[in-house]
């Protein structure tokens, strides 16, 4: 379970006057809860309040446990233990014997990934009451603030699992759950404890019988994990390694699983009968991957091809049906996409019909649409008309603009000012890889109304084959990407599109201009921001960028120049501009965008576009993004990015002993198979396990299921396993 989770749960001790072996008075104690716990808890008392004793190996005195509350959970919730006590075993550590001079030192000297397992059982005075067995998951030195404090916290979330999702499976799939426990050691310091039924020993092939015992067996290990999938979860770490968290009981002929911290959430629809067959199914076919996948290492589905005529008959069948299935889902599919397509096109033709009879149109100068402009450092005025975009555009596509006279400053090109004699010889005597860009204002022919700004570009000498035909292909492209993908962002994070009109200036050159709406000018912290103290001005730098990366389209010309991020101060709006080397992205965004006292890495925040732009605009601060001084939100994401690498690398590596194990098991059948004598090797030939889809029973369709599968596998471990939670 991820760290992430734990931190929700609390752990608060419980509380009883006095030392754990004081004696409980009612008449002269004073703390009413205690009373109230002693009467209502239905767990073993000691000395008036709950509580059992265990004798730890190696040791003369027995230790008192005490009762652990967590989070609306306590000793009640779970199975009651009997009155005797409980004696223990020597512990092991995945299957190794411990002494106790070295577990007495666990937690102080000593630490391992995994906690103690004591087996303990009781030992009645009655002879007639037969003794019961435990396993006891322990840790010390468990106070708060000490190293092994997380096991206790773990035991609680393990212990709130089975109390709340696996309550009806305990002593069926799952052992019976008494409970976390804690009590000071006779050495000194405090002990957890979680006390489980014991359920055997770690599953081996050698505990199957013969014949028709050994597969019922099986199908039990199968419907223990099927149960498990029906409340919710998978376990997704059964046979991996060495079924050390399969346990299976050989007196009471039992399977028990245990260990869920690595569970997902899993919706479990198996489409074949959980029985034996000759040889498996495939992981889609049979519907769930992690019983296909059990039921292959138990050997209850045999070893052979999963497809093709020597599968098994009944595996064959569920073949057919799946690809039956599959495609009549796939004409379905088609079906849908094709009514929708359809009723797509129906809405835009209707919705351009609409457009066509209530379309605002282009001011009219004579019987065509046209635009008055005066340039500076002219005289006289031009008139522009609309540009042929094809493509089923035109200048009706665009916004409307007013029906007055624009009247032009001087052009910028890089902030710097043209004069008139200079800017007229563009594209002749010299030319820039940018437009020019001209300011403009309206002029109506009512004074009292409200002049309304703009940005021109304009590209001189546009005649195919002059040197401005280029600038005019760029003009173009940037105003169908405007109206095509920003329709719906103008005004809002990119500026108002007008359209591109052509005409002739005064000294008889061709011009074409694109019209666009005033956005401001280009966003730099010490003008917009001189003392950083405008964290609103640079959010909405950001946010503009994002609102961007939401539509499906990376800027890739903001990084350190922020040139093409304009800011109108009198609407406190942030705007893009400069779309030439925009290309489409999925933004993968990771983290909340919110300043941070210190950038988060590239990969960590998920987007290096909106990394670049936070650090230009200095929306993250000059903190480190590593190490104890950088941002807590920073160090949460790097720790669960850091989990989430792990837990991949654990899931290929465990998928590696998995496939070797498959492999040895293979091997071994290959070895019998070659002891038997020749007429018995003949009648009953041994099949190699076809897992990847690859081989000689392998056809394209397999193959495109079995790489389907591989990358479900390898999705679903990137992501990491979701945590047990209410």
């Amino acid at each position: 379970m991820t760290a992430s989770r734990r931190d929700h749960v609390s752990t608060k001790r419980l509380l009883i006057a006095g030392p754990q072996c004081a004696t409980f008075n009612p008449t002269t104690t004073t703390n009413t809860a205690a009373i109230e716990i002693a009467i209502m808890s239905q767990q073993p008392l000691i000395n008036g309040t709950p509580g059992t004793t265990v004798v730890l190996p190696g040791t003369k005195a027995a230790c008192i446990l005490r009762p652990q509350l967590f989070n609306g959970v306590d000793e009640n919730s779970f199975h009651v233990l009997p009155q005797d006590r409980l004696y223990a075993n020597w512990p092991r550590i995945r299957g190794k014997l411990i002494p106790y001079e070295t577990y007495s030192t666990y937690g102080r000297e000593w630490f391992s990934p995994s906690c103690l397992v004591f087996q303990a059982e009781t030992k009645p005075s009655d002879p007639a009451v037969p003794s019961q067995r435990f396993a006891l998951k322990v840790a010390f030195n468990v106070v708060d603030g000490k190293p092994c404090h997380q096991f206790l916290r773990n035991f609680c979330i393990e212990a709130r699992f089975y109390a709340r999702r696996l309550k009806h499976l305990q002593g069926k799939s799952v052992p019976k759950h008494y409970g976390v426990w804690t009590c000071s050691t006779p050495w000194g310091g405090t002990m957890g404890c979680a006390i489980m039924e014991w359920g055997g020993v770690p599953f081996k092939e050698e505990f199957i019988g013969p014949g028709e015992q050994g597969e019922k067996q099986r199908l039990d290990i199968m419907y223990a994990m099927k149960a498990i999938h029906d409340v919710g979860y998978e376990h997704t770490d059964l046979v991996e390694p060495n079924y050390r968290h399969l346990l299976y009981d050989t007196e009471r002929q039992r399977p028990y699983i245990i260990d869920f911290s690595r569970g997902e959430k899993h919706k479990c629809h198996p489409r074949m009968a959980i029985k034996a067959y000759k040889t498996p199914p495939d992981p889609y076919v049979f519907g769930c991957m992690e019983l296909r996948d059990l039921g292959v290492a138990i050997g209850l589905f045999g070893l052979g091809p999963l497809f093709g005529p020597e599968a098994c008959p009944e595996v064959q069948e569920a073949n057919e049906k799946f690809f039956e299935e599959q495609e009549l889902k796939e004409r379905l599919k088609r079906v849908k996409e094709n009514k929708a397509r359809h009723a797509r096109l129906q809405a835009r033709d209707q919705q351009n019909m609409a457009q066509t009879s209530t379309a605002v149109h282009q001011p009219l100068i004579g019987d065509e649409p046209g635009v008055e402009i005066q340039l500076a450092g002219t005289a006289t005025s031009i008139i522009l008309r609309p540009c042929k975009y094809g493509r089923g555009l035109d200048a009706n596509s665009f916004r409307a603009l007013p029906p007055h006279r624009f009247v032009t400053a001087l052009p910028r090109i890089s902030h710097r000012q043209i004069p008139f004699e200079r800017y007229k010889t563009w594209c002749t005597d010299w030319c820039t890889s940018s437009s020019l860009v001209f300011y403009a204002e309206t002029f109506p022919s009512d004074r009292s109304a409200t002049r309304k700004r703009f940005a021109i570009k304009a590209a001189l000498h546009i005649e195919p084959g002059e040197y401005g035909d280029p600038h005019l292909a760029a003009l173009y492209r940037e105003a169908v990407f405007y109206q095509e993908h920003l329709a719906e962002l103008q005004g809002r994070c990119v500026p108002r599109h007008y359209g591109i009109w052509i005409g002739t200036t005064p000294w008889g050159v061709s011009i074409a201009c694109a019209f666009m709406e005033w956005a401001g000018l280009p966003y730099s912290s010490p003008k917009m921001d001189k003392s950083f103290e405008r964290a609103d001005r640079r959010m909405k730098a950001v946010v503009a960028v994002l609102a961007l990366h939401k539509a499906g389209f990376q800027h890739n010309g903001l990084g350190e120049d922020t040139r093409h991020i304009l800011f109108d101060e009198s609407r406190e709006r942030a705007f893009l501009i400069g779309f030439q080397y925009v290309e489409p992205h999925q933004c993968g965004l990771k983290m909340p965008l919110k300043e941070y006292s210190g950038p988060p890495a590239p990969h960590i925040l998920g987007c290096e576009e909106l990394w670049e732009i936070g650090c230009s605009v200095h929306f993250f601060g000059n903190g480190p993004s590593f190490g104890p001084e950088a941002d807590s939100r920073v160090q949460a994401a790097n720790q669960k990015a850091l989990d989430e690498y792990n837990k991949k690398k654990r899931v290929e590596e465990a998928r590696a002993r998995l496939y070797a194990r498959l492999e040895q098991h293979r091997q071994r059948l290959a070895e019998k198979a070659a002891r038997r004598p020749p007429e018995v090797t003949e009648a009953a030939p041994v099949h190699v396990l076809i897992i990847s889809g690859s081989g000689p029973y392998a056809d394209p369709l397999l193959q495109a299921y079995a790489y389907e599968r591989r990358e479900r596998i390898d999705q679903r471990n990137i992501c990491g396993a979701a945590a047990i939670s209410d």
